[in-house]
């Protein structure tokens, strides 16, 4: 069986790869992906050998964020997610003024802690600076973030955690556009700790390279 690379029919991202001894997601999509996700995941019938999830926005952990959930129905050997302790949020009543990134990431923190899956956390250039085997045939070189950057986000997080959403460079309302109007489109420098913060990297397969970016 050659390497399959499936990107998931969902508004946010997914992106499914199999090859013949391992399965391995990439991120999760939102929360209204959860159920074409789910019915995805079970359908394999077998293991997913590693679950990365680049980064703490919506897009990328929200349909994971329900699947850990209902964690029982699915068979997940190590989870990779770059996230802190952080949770004096959830007892707060007003949610109102809460960045929903950090909240989606201290939600599915606070969710994994109280799990069996092996949570591989604080990913970075320096913590991993060769390439390595990822699973039994693929291997991978993590290219983002730096350690100073997550230093940031986590140093950050807190503060962050209670301030409204630029959304200027994000693409919260890029999914209708077609490639000629994101073409056209003038962008600033994305300088978001959430999306600077998105483990990228290439992953070897044979003789095959693929790049992967998050929001990077």
């Amino acid at each position: 069986m050659p390497i399959k690379i499936e990107f998931l029919p969902i508004s946010g991202e997914s992106i499914l790869i199999t090859t013949e001894q391992s399965t391995v997601l990439i991120d999760g999509g939102r929360k209204k992906d959860f159920k074409i996700l789910k019915n995805k995941l079970l359908a394999l019938k077998k293991p997913i050998d590693a679950l990365i999830l680049t980064h703490i926005d919506d897009d990328h952990i929200g349909g994971f964020n329900k699947i850990v959930d209902n964690l029982r129905e699915f068979d997940i050997k190590e989870l990779w997610f770059n996230c802190t302790k952080e949770q004096d949020f959830l007892d707060n009543g007003d949610s109102y003024n809460i960045n929903t990134s950090y909240k989606n990431g201290s939600n599915l923190f606070a969710k994994l802690s109280k799990t069996d899956v092996k949570h591989i956390n604080y990913v970075n250039t320096e913590s991993y600076k060769d390439i390595f085997y990822l699973t039994d045939d693929v291997r991978i070189k993590i290219l983002s973030p730096t350690e100073q950057v997550m230093n940031q986000l986590f140093s950050n997080w807190k503060s962050n955690l209670y301030k409204k959403e630029n959304i200027n460079t994000s693409s919260y309302y890029d999914y209708d556009k077609t490639f000629t109007d994101l073409a056209a489109t003038t962008l600033g420098k994305d300088e978001s700790l959430p999306n600077c913060s998105s483990i990228a990297f290439i992953m070897f397969y044979k003789k095959y390279k693929f790049l992967f970016l998050g929001d990077a």
